[in-house]
């Protein structure tokens, strides 16, 4: 905002105004998580360019979380408990302050109880066949998730399946994966 007296000297120090559009939510993945949260997701935004004091939140259902920048359209976010079902996603880039609505949805489930997980180390290139004891399974498709990529899993039998690892990536796991599976629910492996 600049002020002048005459119409043409103009002040030179006053406030500056920003202006942001409306961001959208185009993409989550995964869209299924565990009720407990603590899964990471990376979401596309489009209608916003991302800038690095940007103050994304996301919000899942009511509950409200913190995101990380990761490109100019794209951010990530470690997703909150909640109870199960379909829940609205909604971003804001102003701290919190106004969500927007989207048409993207996500769906909490009851994880299942990993029993074990064999092997527990892998080469980073992946590829590594992983068995993985549950309490139980349904008569569905499933995913494994590793931190938030998932391959495809193969179901052996009702208390056990199998999947292959991805390859290593510090970008998506940061030296660390936390794993679980998940139902496939539309997913396709990656």
């Amino acid at each position: 905002v600049q002020v002048s007296n005459n119409g043409i000297d103009f002040s030179m120090d006053g406030p500056s105004i920003r202006y942001v559009s409306t961001p959208v939510v185009a993409s989550i993945t995964p869209s299924v998580f565990p009720t407990a949260g603590g899964l990471s997701v990376i979401i596309k935004m489009v209608n916003t360019v991302l800038i690095e004091d940007t103050l994304v939140m996301v919000k899942f259902g009511d509950a409200v979380t913190n995101c990380s920048i990761l490109a100019q359209d794209t951010i990530s976010c470690v997703v909150p408990p909640n109870l199960p079902g379909n829940i609205d996603i909604s971003a804001s880039i102003d701290g919190g302050t106004d969500f927007h609505e989207t048409d993207i949805k996500g769906t909490y489930v009851e994880p299942y109880s990993v029993l074990s997980v064999t092997p527990l180390t892998g080469p980073t290139k992946g590829r590594t066949n992983i068995t993985v004891i549950t309490s139980g399974l349904k008569q569905m498709a499933y995913v494994c998730m590793f931190g938030s990529l998932y391959r495809n899993a193969i179901v052996i039998n009702s208390t056990s399946l199998f999947c292959m690892s991805p390859e290593y990536s510090e970008f998506s796991f940061g030296g660390k994966v936390n794993f679980n599976i998940l139902p496939k629910d539309g997913k396709t492996g990656s």
